[in-house]
């Protein structure tokens, strides 16, 4: 090697010439460089050249080189990756031919990496977001710009965890950095679930285009719609009679999302009738006579804080079943109880027992004619008043009674002891003096029921206590004396005051009564 040397250098014109044998780098990259031998002078001139540096930057393990400079000595300071950093240079001297010498390259300034900054959020996280339900494709890009003074990178926007009730999509969602209140390009949405109401949460991340790249994430708290009001639409319900097939209808329900299920939360339906959980459908036929009341519940199908449900009140009468027959001597007539053998048979039995239950028959031509041997009866039913025992009562007080019948008919009430109380057909009571108050209750019935049994209840009214009466001015007089007082109470029977006064001189003593002031004391000599 180093006859090689000596002889290139001869052979160039007595050019100084070095060489290495073992080029592997700086201490970085595993090892040194050393220059093993040289011919002639060689030695280091600064400025170095950018080649040179270049070279150098690439022995040191830098992306790229921005700038150099020699500070004196043996040190050289350069700048990579926006960083400064310095080599020492050992020895730093200049030798003559022959010298062989040896010089280290050393990276003094630990690890060259580029110098990045990270996008940031514009929008403090957490951030909120409101959306309907069942809302599609809406547009978050508002809530993701970021600032990044770096220039000439691209911003790229991702998710970082999914949302659980709904998802997110990415069209394009890039932008070039370089400012503070960067706007994400191209298409950013939020779809969540069809059927869901509530909460739910998602990060988005962004990242730029560096070696390295900086990121940042940003987490959304959504709120997915809000509480639905259901309601079952108003619907009035087909005549009912027993043993006749009710003409279908169906319920609906309102104001939820998506398709409803029905059921029956309060109350029974008719008996025979049924109800389809999934149409509303009512359908069937009834199969017993008298009052019904039962409750419809709409249900939605939304999910999360949902289902929503709505309900609806129904009331009503299956009519009694008309009985058709043969008729006998006594066409044309009608009773209020069960016909004798010779008036009327029903299919293979002469006559009808009446029970507890009363039947109005009525014989009737087919062209609405009498005497031709046909017959129609209307079952009626009883009903049962219910009606509690009023409280003892005072004197000046406006209650109101109520009571109910079974029928679902509506009560009415009259007084039984007028001069103590009156009352309104619908149970207000007006008080006339104390003593004992009756009230009757009573329900007359119609085409499907009996008069009921007339319910009576008898309670106290008791005289109010007058209150002490608060006394004024007395005022004396020539041998008396004026009292005047405010009474304690007014209204009601009527009350009697006493006066008794005492002469302060003379000792008498004098007394009256009266219903009203002042009340004047005499004789007070």
């Amino acid at each position: 090697g180093r006859q090689f040397v000596d002889d290139l250098a001869q052979l160039l014109g007595h050019v100084d010439v070095a060489a290495s044998t073992n080029p592997t780098g700086t201490t970085r990259l595993g090892g040194d460089w050393y220059l093993e031998y040289a011919s002639g002078a060689i030695e280091s001139e600064l400025p170095f050249a950018v080649a040179g540096m270049q070279g150098l930057n690439h022995n040191l393990g830098c992306t790229f080189l921005n700038a150099y400079a020699y500070y004196g000595g043996n040190k050289v300071g350069y700048f990579a990756g926006g960083a400064y950093h310095s080599s020492m240079v050992s020895p730093n001297a200049v030798h003559a031919d022959p010298w062989t010498n040896q010089t280290d390259f050393n990276n003094n300034s630990g690890l060259c990496s580029s110098s990045n900054t990270a996008p940031t959020f514009v929008t403090a996280t957490p951030a909120s977001l409101s959306v309907a339900q069942a809302s599609s494709a809406n547009d978050i890009k508002s809530l993701l710009h970021v600032s990044d003074s770096d220039a000439g990178q691209t911003e790229t926007w991702s998710q970082s965890v999914a949302p659980s009730h709904g998802t997110l999509s990415f069209t394009n969602a890039t932008a070039n950095s370089g400012s503070a209140d960067i706007p994400p390009g191209g298409a950013i949405t939020y779809t969540p679930t069809a059927s869901y109401v509530g909460s739910d949460s998602f990060t988005v991340q962004v990242s730029d285009s560096a070696a390295t790249p900086g990121t940042a994430t940003l987490v959304i708290n959504v709120t997915v719609g809000s509480a639905r009001t259901v309601t079952v639409n108003a619907l009035t319900l087909n005549a009912m009679t027993a043993g006749t097939a009710f003409v279908s209808q169906s319920f609906s329900g309102a104001g939820g999302y998506g398709s409803y299920t029905y059921s029956v939360s309060a109350g029974s339906l008719p008996a025979g009738l049924s109800l389809n959980a999934g149409s509303g459908a009512l359908t069937g036929t009834p199969t017993t006579a008298g009052a019904f009341n039962f409750t419809i519940q709409a249900t939605d199908s939304s999910t999360g804080s949902g289902p929503y449900s709505g309900t609806l009140a129904f009331s009503g009468t299956v009519n009694a079943a008309v009985v058709n027959g043969a008729c006998g001597t006594s066409s044309g007539s009608t009773f209020t109880s069960a016909p004798g053998a010779n008036l009327c048979s029903t299919g293979t039995s002469t006559g009808v027992t009446s029970n507890t239950n009363t039947y109005t028959w009525g014989c009737i031509g087919s062209g609405g004619g009498t005497n031709d041997n046909t017959c129609s009866a209307t079952r009626k039913y009883t009903q049962t008043i219910t009606f509690a025992q009023p409280a003892v009562q005072t004197f000046g007080a406006s209650p109101t009674l109520s009571a109910s019948s079974d029928s679902n008919l509506t009560v009415t009430f009259s007084s039984g002891t007028a001069p103590v109380c009156t009352i309104t057909g619908g149970g207000a009571l007006t008080f006339v003096t104390a003593g004992n108050c009756t009230i009757n209750a009573d329900q007359a019935g119609d085409s499907t029921y009996t008069a009921a049994s007339q319910v009576a209840r008898t309670f106290a009214v008791n005289a109010v206590v007058p209150a002490q009466p608060t006394i004024g001015a007395a005022t004396a007089g020539d041998t008396q004396a004026s009292v005047a007082f405010t009474p304690g109470s007014t209204g009601g029977a009527a009350v009697t005051y006493s006066v008794t006064c005492t002469s302060s001189g003379t000792g008498a003593t004098g007394s009256n009564t009266g219903g009203a002031s002042p009340i004047v004391v005499t004789g007070l000599t």
